[in-house]
């Protein structure tokens, strides 16, 4: 009886492991795929004369690329990190890239979107973009590496290119943060800030930022300046979020 009983919970165990090396490899073989799809995308990227515009008033560098899907907005690059991805934005579906690649097939990892209510043109007061924190580190896997102050002295710099301007931007704040339910008035909801109402509302939005800040980085923002905030997922707490500010400088 005793021996059955050994012999069954081996084979329980067993079960439990080889399901586990299962998840696992499949998750890390759906990255490397969905990864390699992403190559192919910089792959496409005209280098020859990359911030020269076309006469559709899009940059060369990307011009292959918003031709075949116009939902792609512009470029995120965080030099000598993985994130070097397209962002896309569909507005009459705020999540429709969450778990989507840049072709519009399923990808758990999805894409890096921007929020429906920014206007990456215009552009927005804060453009808000968010993205999936992948644990093999693609997507903003690497984003919350910010939490280390050494890490951000060595990545001050962002590039969020749009299809039609090259923009770089210059860390201003972060912090962890939270997702709340829509009609709580209690807490600050960062990512309900796209459009300063005056120069009291963003003044007021910069505070609460900067005094969140993990650590001081010493740039702030005035009425009038354009913003980048990325957002992804934290384990800190329940809907925790993890957030990185940027001022734009050019």
């Amino acid at each position: 009886m005793k021996k059955n009983i050994q012999i069954l919970l081996f084979v329980l165990l067993a079960g439990v492991f080889l399901y586990s090396a299962w998840r696992l490899g499949s998750y890390y073989l759906t990255a490397f795929q969905q990864e390699k799809t992403v190559g192919s995308l910089r792959g496409q990227l005209n280098e020859e004369d990359p911030y020269a515009v076309n006469e559709d008033g899009i940059l060369v560098r990307y011009a292959d690329l918003y031709a075949e899907n116009h939902d792609m907005v512009g470029w995120l690059t965080i030099s000598d990190t993985p994130i070097d991805y397209p962002v896309m934005q569909r507005k009459d579906d705020a999540e429709y890239y969450l778990h989507r690649d840049f072709n519009g097939e399923y990808a758990s990892a999805g894409c890096l979107f921007l929020e429906k209510n920014c206007d990456a043109e215009k552009p927005s007061d804060n453009l808000i973009i968010y993205g999936h924190h992948m644990k093999n580190g693609n997507m903003f896997g690497k984003l919350q590496n910010y939490e280390d102050e050494k890490f951000y002295r060595a990545h001050k710099a962002i590039v969020f290119d749009t299809v039609r301007e090259h923009r770089e931007y210059q860390v201003l704040s972060v912090f962890r943060g939270q997702a709340y339910a829509a009609d709580d008035t209690e807490h600050f909801h960062y990512y309900d800030f796209t459009e300063a109402r005056d120069q009291e509302d963003f003044e007021d939005y910069v505070e609460q930022i900067t005094r969140r800040s993990q650590y001081q980085t010493g740039v702030t923002a005035e009425y009038g300046d354009e913003l980048l905030t990325l957002s992804t997922c934290a384990y800190h707490k329940e809907e925790g979020r993890f957030v990185v500010v940027a001022k734009r400088v050019t």
